[in-house]
């Protein structure tokens, strides 16, 4: 019998591997994944005769592997997948399976990434098998820097790498991810020539939009529902005119690269609040709001891989059920201004759309504690944009849903990447119907912000003086009606404040010219995105954030950090620029 047939038989019939904690419950295995590098077609078709009742899914990590065209056992699919990314996002469309067994080519990268990528795909009381151990200390293996799976599998048992070293000295701390392996491993075992990884924890997997419908419809069929229209992408080039004072962000000006975007209706998926929808085992591509990141990240889950994530509270709410069709118009951050007036409103052509395919439908949008309807500003949003406030569905902040039909759509606007040109007409449309008429308002405006929250400015009382000698009057925006903000932007000759969501009623000042007070840790570039639908003529002055972003990197912790405006170096530039 082939040895690694015979580790993977041992493995289901026993429940477990040698070793392993007493008590592990028998496997009831009904699909197993093998990635494999030699034997493929031998291995496959051994264990697939001995275990007839399993769907054995083998991924050669050669497109050239004889298996891929050898006459295998009914019960086996087999899929060259010659990348770690391959064969992350096939076994995704699969059900999820009990054993995962790496056995590629041997080198080092493969075994560490198919580990750090494929194990938290494993239903919780899986196991995840790296087989052929000997190679693993093989140097010429060894294609990538860095540590071994088998070191990595050291560390994240406590245990040190090497006998007699001290786990506590040697070992470096566990960064976010490699902490999440350790909490979803209940069982690290080393055994024979193999070593044996029990999972627990359920983890979604983070659907992008791109692949959405495909890999959806690979899993459940028709079942999760459809695509109802799709736009083109397009590019266009900014109409934002960017200066920047400092040593700080650069913001465009070029090309703006909006991508497709699609309307789905899905089919009676969890809604849970602050823009979290559910779908089996996938997070559907509406939770996240920078659905083109390197990383789709959500702050209410704990960051497990690229690819799937959990929740960080262990609250899984029994749904309650919601007969009709709605129009998701949630975000993370639930009646805040700033995302509201950002990735909300650009789902309006998913609306339009739906509406008009689906008359009954309503907007359903997530509630936070305390508050039983969405704050005075979105709601006249709503009938700003023909959208009945009355029919508006809430999720509350401690429940989930289902509905029985849901529409979702790609956002128009998505931080940092793009902004649809059709915004402008949206923007032009809002500020005609919610604008306060005749209201007097000062011709020159520093719109402020009120110290204690994220990028405080601490020499703000000098900053906002500095303005008001110079002519200008300081405007808390959250101090006015929706209708007079609005007006107090559109009919302003001169604009200067933080960089922030306090800004973003530029949007109603098309042609504007701005000066825009920062620190240079903050990379968002909404204003940057706006302007590149309705022109703008932005200045960035820059002064440094209390924290810098490591070299290469970003923390949350720098992003957010305060700063001194240095009034004495820019004072004399930004009078220039304001006067010319």
């Amino acid at each position: 019998m082939n040895p690694l047939v015979r580790t993977v038989l041992d493995l289901v019939e026993s429940g477990g591997a040698a070793g392993a904690p007493a008590g592990a419950a028998p496997l009831d295995v009904h699909d197993i994944v093998l990635v494999l590098g030699h034997d493929t077609a031998e291995i496959a078709t051994e264990l697939a005769r001995r275990l007839p009742d399993v769907t054995v899914h083998v991924l050669p990590v050669s497109a050239d592997d004889p298996a891929t065209t050898a006459e295998l056992p009914p019960n086996v699919r087999l899929q060259a997948c010659t990348s770690v990314w391959d064969r992350v996002h096939h076994v995704a469309g699969l059900p999820r399976p009990q054993v995962i067994v790496e056995s590629g080519n041997g080198h080092k990268g493969q075994k560490l990434a198919c580990f750090r990528e494929m194990f938290l795909l494993l239903e919780p009381g899986g196991w995840y098998v790296v087989d052929r151990l000997a190679d693993v200390e093989d140097p010429a293996l060894h294609d990538v820097p860095g540590e071994t799976v088998l070191e990595l599998l050291a560390r994240l048992d406590g245990a040190p790498a090497n006998p007699g070293a001290d786990a506590a000295a040697t070992a470096p701390k566990l960064n976010v991810a490699d902490a999440e392996l350790r909490e979803s491993a209940s069982a690290i075992v080393l055994s024979g020539d193999a070593a044996y990884v029990c999972k627990r924890n359920r983890h979604l997997f983070k659907l992008r939009d791109a692949r959405a419908a495909e890999i959806l419809t690979r899993r459940l069929g028709d079942s999760w529902g459809a695509v109802v229209e799709t736009r083109p992408a397009y590019s266009y080039p900014s109409r934002a005119s960017v200066t920047v004072h400092g040593k700080g962000p650069v913001h465009g000006p070029g090309v703006v690269k909006v991508p497709e975007q699609t309307l789905r209706r899905y089919t009676a998926p969890v809604v849970l609040p602050r823009q979290r929808i559910i779908m089996g085992d996938f997070y559907l591509p509406e939770t996240f709001r920078h659905h083109l990141g390197h990383r789709l990240l959500h702050h209410t889950m704990v960051c497990g891989n690229a690819a799937l994530d959990r929740l960080i509270s262990r609250w899984d709410p029994t749904p309650t059920d919601l007969p009709g069709s709605y129009m998701y118009l949630d975000t993370e951050y639930p009646g805040h201004y700033g995302h509201v007036m950002t990735e909300v409103i650009s789902r309006y052509h998913g609306w339009t759309e739906a509406r008009r395919l689906d008359p009954g439908v309503r907007p359903l949008i997530s509630l936070r504690e305390g508050q039983t309807e969405a704050p005075g500003y979105q709601l006249q949003l709503l009938d700003a944009l023909g959208i009945p406030r009355d029919e508006v569905a809430y999720i509350p902040f401690n429940a989930a849903v289902r509905p029985e039909v849901l529409y979702a759509v790609t956002p128009g606007f998505s931080m940092p990447h793009y902004a649809d040109l059709a915004l402008g007409a949206l923007y032009a449309e809002i500020g005609r119907r919610l604008h306060t008429p005749h209201l007097e308002t000062p011709e020159r405006i520093f719109v402020s912000r009120r110290p204690g929250g994220w990028r405080t400015c601490h020499n703000l009382p000098e900053v906002e003086e500095w303005f008001v000698r110079e002519g200008y009057t300081v405007v808390y925006p959250e101090d006015h009606s929706f209708g007079d903000q609005i007006s107090i932007f559109r009919q302003a000759r001169r604009i200067a404040g933080f960089g922030g969501s306090g800004m973003f009623s530029l949007m109603f000042a098309p042609g504007a010219r701005c000066v825009l007070l920062s620190g240079n840790a903050n990379t968002a570039n909404n204003e940057y995105l706006i302007g590149s639908v309705i022109g703008l003529d932005l200045h960035y002055f820059w002064s440094p954030s209390d924290i810098q972003h490591p070299k290469g990197g970003w923390t949350d912790e720098a992003f957010h950090s305060g700063f001194t405006f240095e009034l004495d170096r820019f004072g004399d530039e930004i009078l220039a620029t304001l006067d010319s």
